[in-house]
């Protein structure tokens, strides 16, 4: 499939009965040689900037999982209703190349 490096799914298994999709919250766990500094400068981003920036990167996907969801096939639902779908997603192995200032809530650029 298009942008997904692995998927694993059981022999015979089908989505055919799912009504209803209930998505688990995004893991991410960064690169082990991630090094993260502050944009322009050599000093190490906080434990608290880090967490930032995974806690943003998992809403981001979180988000745009649940859209692209409600756009081709299910409705999202709460656990224990029936013909529902539970979906887990990990983006391990992050490596953010520089976090930007807009990243941490600072304004962007303009269009």
């Amino acid at each position: 499939m298009k942008g997904i490096d692995v998927a694993y799914v059981y022999p015979g298994a089908s989505l055919a009965p799912y009504k209803r999709v209930m998505p688990d919250p995004t893991q991410v766990a960064f690169s082990k040689d991630w090094d993260p500094e502050k944009t322009g400068s050599r000093m190490k981003l906080s434990p608290e900037e880090r967490e930032k920036i995974r806690t943003d990167l998992a809403a981001l996907f979180n988000k745009t999982f649940q859209e692209e969801l409600e756009k081709k096939m299910a409705t999202l639902s709460s656990p224990r209703l029936p013909r529902c779908w539970r979906v887990s997603a990990a983006l391990i192995d992050v490596y953010a190349n520089a976090p930007t200032p807009w990243s941490r809530g600072v304004p962007g650029p303009t269009s």
